[in-house]
């Protein structure tokens, strides 16, 4: 893919996330869908938004009716990430048990050694590895929930770039009609990377096993391939913690006084309150998933706007964490806003990993990540911005372009000391 192309994909679904964004922050007195305009190659395209609170819990419930659309995504296989259906409950089953046990307290401590050990060990890291240090840290947490130790994990950093490419094209062309060639290449693409992630299993000890369990359980469905099972498991579960982990140190960098509270903070608790309510924040104002796209089965009411059978709509996750009915100054990021500080938010409105029987199956892990990963963060950087605004990079995923990154250096170059 020359460098151009690479651009204009990047740049089509950066539009598509800003026009949600000013979506948002137009006057909404009721729960009608909005609209968003997007150029396609036969012209321009109007897709329905659904941004209220409201209607989105309606959707959540019914994911019968609402069912999950990914379009050319499918190329690299069903999983419990876009499967619907009988099809999504039996692949859930494989690893929801493990996420949930991963994420209990009692893990805590697994979890806070990953990331110490990535960003302690980096007496001089640059604010330029900050994405593979997280990176590291959490597919060590991913595969430690699910009863895998890794002998070559930077083999897999690798492979893991080439699935965040690729998907980011797929994303593309999702929305764009391609030519008969370029689907040709993409569908090659696909194959030779479900093959390298095949061979991976197959070469890691740990994986073989859970290659083996998966197929173990499934058996009965002949179409199921594992490596497709893990690929997307993956990607789903490490791209949005390491996307919201680096959008909490853009916000730190941003808020060098709330950055200051936390790290006193965390002198005297692990997991203060104030920590809790920045990442919240963080949250709220950057999803990690800022939408996600759904097919109608049949005819839907959605206020007083009859939607059709085979419409796709898009669920905007910005939409509802910014509105106005729902937020004090929905547009305005506050480190210590008081809606998370008072627990008083509707749970309605703050669904950053969705909700219902579809939400993020690793919810509760992630949340521990994100405490984990900002705290060794804390504990061994300052963070500072040298950036007024950080663009937006989106591939499934919506986390900061790498060159808006802010400049971190060791707590004890920077003469601050931390006691234990």
């Amino acid at each position: 893919m020359s460098q151009t192309n690479n651009d204009n994909t990047r740049a089509f679904l950066r539009n598509l996330i800003q026009s949600l964004y000013r979506l948002a922050e137009q006057p909404q007195s009721h729960d009608k869908p909005g609209s968003i305009r997007l150029k396609l190659a036969g012209g321009v395209s109007e897709l329905p938004v659904i941004g209220h609170p409201e209607p989105i819990a309606q959707i959540a419930r019914q994911p019968e009716i609402f069912i999950k659309n990914y379009n050319n995504i499918n190329m690299l296989g069903i999983s419990r990430f876009n499967a619907n259906g009988e099809q999504w409950r039996l692949r859930s089953a494989l690893t929801q048990k493990q996420y949930m046990d991963a994420g209990r307290s009692d893990r805590l401590q697994h979890i806070r050694q990953q990331y110490e050990a990535a960003l302690g060990s980096c007496a001089n890291a640059a604010s330029g590895r900050l994405p593979y240090l997280f990176l590291n840290a959490s597919i060590g947490v991913f595969h430690e929930a699910l009863g895998a130790t890794l002998n070559e994990p930077d083999r897999l950093i690798i492979l893991f770039d080439r699935i965040r490419n690729l998907l980011l094209r797929l994303q593309f062309y999702s929305w764009i009609p391609m030519q008969s060639g370029v689907q040709a290449a993409l569908h090659s693409e696909a194959e030779d990377l479900l093959e390298a992630i095949d061979g991976y299993m197959l070469d890691e000890p740990g994986l073989q096993r859970l290659r083996q369990q998966f197929n173990d359980e499934m058996q009965a469905q002949p179409s199921f391939r594992a490596n497709e099972e893990y690929l997307m498991n993956l990607f789903a579960g490490i791209e949005t913690t390491v996307s919201t982990l680096l959008w909490i140190t853009c916000q730190l960098a941003a808020y060098p006084e709330a950055q200051a509270n936390i790290r006193e903070a965390l002198k005297n608790d692990p997991t203060p309150a104030i920590l809790d309510g920045f990442i919240s924040e963080t949250l709220r104002f950057y999803p990690p998933v800022p939408f996600v796209v759904r097919e109608l089965a049949r005819d839907f009411n959605v206020g007083g706007v009859t939607l059709r059978s085979g419409q796709i709509i898009l669920v905007s996750i910005i939409g509802a964490h910014r509105h106005p009915d729902y937020w004090s100054r929905p547009c305005q990021f506050d480190p210590h806003r008081s809606e998370f500080m008072h627990n008083s938010y509707d749970k309605n409105a703050f669904i950053p990993f969705f909700q219902g029987s579809r939400m993020c199956g690793g919810a509760r892990l992630a949340r521990q990540e994100l405490r984990e990963g900002t705290r060794a963060l804390l504990l061994n950087y300052t963070i500072s911005n040298n950036h007024d605004h950080a663009d937006i990079d989106y591939g499934l995923a919506m986390r900061p372009v790498d060159s808006a990154l802010p400049e971190i250096r060791n707590l004890e170059r920077s003469g601050i000391q931390l006691s234990n």
